[in-house]
């Protein structure tokens, strides 16, 4: 499979639960909680952004 179309796929997925406000908050601490690269967290706050939170993207 097309690593890209399996990230579109993972994406929409994500996108058709509607996590709500306080679901990506809490999943984005879980996250950054451990050691992490600058690449990581460019690309979870492009996630964010892609599923409506560019709110709580601007705060990492």
């Amino acid at each position: 499979m097309d690593p890209k179309t399996r990230i579109e796929t993972h994406l929409g997925d994500l996108m058709d639960l509607e996590p709500t406000g306080a679901e990506a908050r809490a999943a984005a601490v879980w996250l950054l909680r451990r050691k992490t690269s600058a690449d990581f967290r460019r690309k979870l706050k492009q996630v964010l952004e892609r599923i409506g939170h560019e709110d709580l993207a601007q705060k990492i």
